[in-house]
């Protein structure tokens, strides 16, 4: 193959690469951010109630919601609006939901969602570790007294 021959594929390549840069941008879609996380464990759970490492906490944390979340070091409302009402005696919390929070599957999240979370936590069936720490909500301490009976745990 001759030098001329060479030149002339060559010049017919960047010609084709340079007019085929010059054509409309095509119309993309609306800007994703994605976030790829690796992990170098299995994750032990993904049940808030169950679990106790820093690996499922995490996991946890990068997919929940839950009332509040962490900005940095502010912590700010997440399902909630904002600050809980606290009633003059303290022994009543008022958490208003935002209006537009809901499930993956579209359903409207609920108060009840969070009661029926909270009480299985303290559920002895559920085994939580953390359990104790619901102590001095209403009924949570019969929950846990029953559980340290019937397992020995605390």
């Amino acid at each position: 193959m001759g030098i001329r021959l060479k030149l002339g594929v060559l010049s017919a390549v960047l010609i084709a690469v340079v007019l085929a840069g010059c054509g409309k941008k095509p119309v993309s879609a609306p800007k994703q951010t994605v976030l790829t996380r690796m992990e170098s464990d299995n994750i032990p759970t993904m049940d808030p109630a169950r679990a106790t490492d820093a690996i499922s906490s995490q996991a946890m944390a990068n997919v929940y919601a839950g009332l509040y979340r962490y900005d940095g070091k502010t912590l700010t409302g997440d399902m909630a609006t904002g600050r809980a009402r606290v009633s003059n005696h303290h022994h009543t919390y008022t958490f208003t939901l935002r209006k537009n929070a809901r499930w993956s599957d579209g359903k409207q999240v609920t108060a009840e969602d969070f009661v029926y979370a909270w009480q299985r936590v303290v559920d002895p069936a559920t085994k939580s570790e953390y359990a104790y720490l619901f102590s001095g909500f209403k009924n949570a301490d019969a929950s846990c007294a029953v559980r340290r009976h019937l397992t020995g745990w605390g």
